[in-house]
C-alpha cells in the first residue's frame, strides 16, 4: 500500500535527521529540534508496537515545542501516524498527511541543522 509505505518513511525520517540545535533548555525550537533529532529514533519500526508507542510519543513531544509556523502541521502528522496505528486509515487526509510531513521535514532541515 502506497500510505503505508510513505508513512513509514515520513516517521523514520523524524529519527534520522542530524543536526544541532541551540542548547537552551527554555527554546522552544531546541526542544522542537532536540527531539527530531534525537538517535535513539533512528531505525524504530512503527509496525512495532513498542517503537511506534515511542514514536508517537517523540511526536507528541515535538507538537508541545513545534514553533507557531509548523506546529499545525506537526499535529497533523502525529494525527495521521495515531490513526494509522489504530488501524484507522480511512480518517487520514493522505494528501494533507503528506503535505504536512514535508512542511515539518523542511522546517526542521532548514532551522535544526
Amino acid at each position: 500500500m502506497r500510505f503505508s509505505r510513505t508513512l513509514v518513511l515520513v516517521v523514520l525520517a523524524f529519527g534520522m535527521l542530524a543536526g544541532a540545535c541551540s542548547d537552551k533548555a527554555d527554546d522552544p525550537l531546541a526542544a522542537f529540534c532536540e527531539t527530531h533529532t534525537d538517535p535513539a529514533l533512528e531505525g524504530l519500526d512503527p509496525s512495532n508496537e513498542d517503537d511506534a508507542a515511542k514514536l508517537s510519543e517523540a511526536m507528541a513531544t515535538m507538537e508541545e515545542s513545534a514553533p507557531d509556523e509548523i506546529k499545525a502541521d506537526v499535529t497533523i502528522t502525529r494525527e495521521g501516524f495515531e490513526a494509522a496505528q489504530s488501524g484507522d486509515i480511512a480518517s487520514i487526509d493522505v494528501e494533507e498527511f503528506q503535505a504536512s510531513a514535508q512542511k515539518v521535514e523542511e522546517y526542521a532541515t532548514e532551522h535544526c541543522t
